[in-house]
């Protein structure tokens, strides 16, 4: 696709460039990597890899930028598969896991914003409606920070049994999970291997795949996994509607007749017991609650929902994306600095609009 200036554009002589080509690179990273360093592309945000990154930074044409998004990574439990629909369980891993660590691995020398707490909020949502770190304890949210112990007390009181260093479930199996990431997308499947990985080490056997798209999606959309990566958040500005596209989304979706439901994904609930409400169906509270304009009310609510996320724990959340964003002065100069934070942050959620911005603020120029 291609987009020409407009003569006509009411301030038209502050745009240098004649067009802007767009390549739809699809659902796999590799095309734009292989375009980037062909220099056919000038600004891309494919995930690289680390080694990847450092060739790019090698030249120094070549430049990259880290920008917050609106989208929080996480791996969602399954609540139809045993044991995983055990909360102690679900809170066992989470007590299992280094998430500082998953969250790294995807990204090389470049951690993104660590979820310190999950709260199903991305991490500019959180701290908007829920405060800080400390007036979260306070409010008796769990960080669940990386505690073998605590874990293994967990999961014992859930009945399972460690011997010769493997986990067995109250059934007298192997503890075993399956661990799935879409492929293509190199930083999500070193998510899912590095948490493979942990909890291999900690006795639970733990295998990562990744399934091509479209297919992974609709294995998520099914509910046709053990644990499967996945966004929350979704670049939503309303924490509650946030909450909705994870929890309604990725979840049970209601369906034409009341109590029906199309898909099950997560299958967590849809009936659930929320802090400082009571028993509610998820999809229809949040359906509801997201529609308000008290601004007291939808914090309150925020509140209590993501207290209803720190507890069951229906997703493993760690960080919040951080979007790596390339450009090249190979071809055009005079990108605008990186503390123009009024253009670049748009980047993280919206590239494309991003560089129409740029130019039509003036700056991107041939050489």
């Amino acid at each position: 696709m291609s987009l020409v200036k407009n003569p006509d554009f009411y301030d038209a002589g502050k745009i240098h460039v004649r067009d802007i080509t767009m390549w739809n690179a699809g659902t796999s990273s590799t095309l734009g990597t292989t375009e980037l360093f062909a220099g056919n592309l000038d600004f891309s945000w494919p995930t690289l890899t680390l080694g990847t990154i450092k060739r790019w930074k090698s030249n120094p044409a070549h430049h990259i930028a880290y920008i917050p998004t609106g989208l929080g990574e996480t791996f969602l439990f399954n609540d139809h598969v045993y044991p995983l629909n055990n909360v102690k369980v679900r809170q066992a891993i989470y007590y299992v896991v280094n998430r500082a660590d998953v969250s790294i691995s995807g990204e090389g020398f470049h951690a993104n914003t660590f979820s310190e707490f999950p709260t199903g909020l991305y991490a500019g949502l959180r701290h908007l409606w829920l405060g800080s770190n400390a007036e979260m304890l306070k409010e008796g949210f769990q960080p669940y920070n990386h505690n073998p112990a605590k874990a293994r007390q967990l999961l014992k009181s859930a009945g399972f049994t460690n011997r010769k260093g493997t986990w067995y479930t109250s059934k007298g199996k192997p503890f075993t999970i399956a661990i799935t990431s879409p492929a293509g997308w190199a930083s999500t499947n070193l998510n899912a291997s590095n948490l493979a990985s942990q909890l291999t080490a900690f006795g639970i056997k733990a295998t990562a795949t990744s399934v091509e798209q479209p297919g992974y999606w609709t294995n998520v959309t099914d509910g046709n996994f053990d644990m499967a990566w996945n966004w929350d958040g979704f670049a939503s500005i309303n924490p509650l509607g946030a909450l909705g596209a994870l929890l309604i989304g990725n979840n049970y979706v209601p369906g034409a007749k009341p109590g029906t439901y199309t898909t099950r994904g997560m299958g967590f609930g849809p009936n659930v017991t929320v802090p400082g409400v009571g028993k509610v169906n998820l999809a229809k509270a949040l359906t509801t609650d997201e529609a308000l304009a008290n601004k007291t009310k939808i914090r309150q609510l925020t509140l209590d929902f993501a207290k209803m996320v720190n507890q069951d724990v229906p997703i493993l959340q760690f960080d919040t994306k951080d979007s790596q964003t390339y450009w090249s002065t190979q071809y055009y100069v005079d990108w605008p600095s990186l503390s123009n934070k009024t253009l670049w942050d748009t980047a993280g959620d919206t590239p494309q609009e991003t560089v129409v911005l740029m130019m039509e603020a003036g700056f991107i120029r041939p050489r």
